[in-house]
């Protein structure tokens, strides 16, 4: 029976030596001997009577382990477990809704990183408290909407500062790390990475660690538009080895992403398939939209963001009413549409429409959504594309 303690001891102590097993992988970077000692510590939770106190479950490192092999499915499985059977009591819940939130964020699902943004409240840690605060980030960069992106950047500050860098924080700190580039406030992330960085050079720089961490610097890289800084970052993720074949793509993802930078399309499809295999379709809609922006073309633009929208359609998102997002424009958001093009304001066309400026806003959000920008820069190349289809 896998309930009883193996070995003669207590099931705490089998559950610590399993978590030895599982630190000793880490260190390594063997995904693979991680997630199976995780998972049979997990099943002796489950099925053990005894309440064990941990600093941190099986559960958890197991999905932070799944995550950083582009395995959201696993990992969402894995913590749906852990709070089903309740492990690790209530303070350990609010660590695992956090994290089945990140593997929701993966997914495209952000229905369910909204509700555990609303439900996953407490008194927690300053680590819960870092999580929460990145998830937030994480979800506005997704939706395109930079007012949520900076006001949640600004409640992530306190966190960043307090808190102290850690492997099991690696999918918190790699959305800021993003964020701080994108809103070109990297300064507020420099000491945690160098912390991140210190303690993966000091394993060895296994590519458990090593590759999410030198993806993150290309997402960066290309948040802040920087294409030196770019090629350097593809220099680390080369030289960092896939802990799954599921991330070899990642290299073509990062060539694609210096050819659009350049101006080229060559390599897309290499680079979309590449993101797609790691699970990253949201960041391959991002790719092909970058694509759809800086092609000369008005017919490449167009059909570029016909693929894009493709992309982002295979992702499960709903809006807030719990409908699923649809792809047409209503008449009224066609109206909003051509004055958002011709460089109205928010206050503008409320006035030329007999709305109110929120409502305007309301409407850009949901156009933006529905044409999978990530941008207003995307936003606007897929409206005039979408306007002048119309006109056809």
């Amino acid at each position: 029976d896998r309930g009883e303690p193996t070995g003669g001891g207590t099931l705490g102590a089998d559950v610590a030596r399993l978590l030895g097993d599982v630190a000793a992988a880490l260190a390594s970077g063997d995904a693979a001997a991680a997630r199976r000692s995780a998972g049979e510590a997990a099943d002796l939770l489950e099925v053990g009577s005894t309440t064990v106190v941990l600093p941190e479950t099986p559960h958890a490192i197991g999905a932070v382990v799944a995550l950083a092999v582009g395995d959201a499915g696993a990992a969402d499985l894995l913590l749906a477990r852990a709070l089903d059977g309740g492990v690790g009591g209530p303070a350990a819940a609010i660590r695992h809704r956090l994290l089945a939130g990140f593997a929701a964020l993966r997914a495209g699902r952000y229905d369910r990183v909204q509700r555990v943004l609303d439900d996953a409240h407490g008194p927690g840690t300053t680590r819960d408290a870092l999580l929460r605060a990145a998830l937030a980030v994480g979800l506005a960069r997704r939706l395109g909407d930079v007012g949520r992106l900076t006001t949640a950047w600004e409640r992530a500050q306190p966190m960043i500062a307090a808190t102290r860098s850690d492997l099991l924080l690696l999918p918190a700190l790699t959305e800021l790390f993003v964020t701080a580039a994108r809103l070109r406030h990297a300064d507020a992330v420099d000491e945690r990475v160098a912390e991140l960085d210190a303690v993966v050079a000091g394993l060895g720089q296994p590519g458990l660690w090593a590759r999410p961490l030198a993806w993150a610097r290309v997402e960066a890289a290309i948040a802040a538009d920087d294409l030196d800084a770019l090629e350097a970052a593809v220099a680390h993720l080369r030289a960092a080895e896939p802990a799954h074949p599921r991330l070899a793509g990642l290299d073509d993802a990062a060539a694609a992403w210096i050819g659009v930078l350049r101006g080229r399309h060559d390599a897309l499809d290499d680079g979309v398939a590449g993101l797609e295999q790691a699970g990253l379709v949201w960041e391959a809609s991002r790719l092909v939209g970058q694509a759809a922006i800086r092609a000369d073309d008005p017919n490449a633009t167009r059909t570029l963001l016909g693929r894009a929208r493709e992309l982002q359609g295979t992702l499960p998102v709903v809006d807030e009413s719990g409908e699923p997002t649809g792809t047409v424009l209503s008449a009224r958001e066609r109206e909003v549409a051509a004055a958002v093009v011709d460089g109205l304001t928010y206050k503008e066309i409320g006035a030329m429409l007999y709305i109110s400026p929120k409502t305007v806003e309301h409407h850009v959000a949901r156009i933006r959504q529905k044409l999978g920008a990530t941008s207003r820069a995307e936003m606007l190349a897929g409206l005039r594309a979408a306007l002048a289809a119309a006109q056809d």
